[in-house]
């Protein structure tokens, strides 16, 4: 599943915010080669741009979103980076990414709860 790029920006700002280098982001990542933030920076840029017409790299998968929010708690901490998404959640448009989003900046076990009260409205279960 692919989310929007713009969440993309909000870490690449959180980023730039604590002084931290691409490379040091990408080796507390679990991304494989640090040109992924290459492309996805070009990809935003063009997308904020509207120049759609050059494709440059791949999607921004989930998968991606949760290493590079490992990445910028291993070297920040869970709880800034979490209170730094969450301004950001604020003022973002879109419902559906906000959530994911929220979701995402939980820790492991702040996620098995939220699951299960997804689970209890949806009557999942039972």
């Amino acid at each position: 599943m692919t989310i929007n790029l713009e969440i993309f920006g909000c870490l690449n700002d959180i980023r730039k915010t604590y002084g931290i280098t691409g490379v040091q982001w990408v080796a507390a990542c679990d991304i494989k080669y640090p040109a992924r933030l290459t492309e996805l920076t070009i990809m935003l840029e063009n997308q904020r741009n509207k120049q759609h017409d050059e494709k440059v790299g791949r999607a921004f998968s989930i998968h991606k979103c949760q290493s590079l929010i490992a990445g910028l708690k291993n070297l920040l901490g869970g709880e800034i980076v979490k209170k730094e998404l969450f301004k950001f959640v604020e003022r973002y448009p879109d419902r559906d990414q906000r959530i994911l989003l929220m979701c995402l900046a939980l820790d492991e076990k702040d996620q098995e709860q939220v699951e299960l009260f997804l689970k209890a409205i949806l009557k999942i279960g039972k």
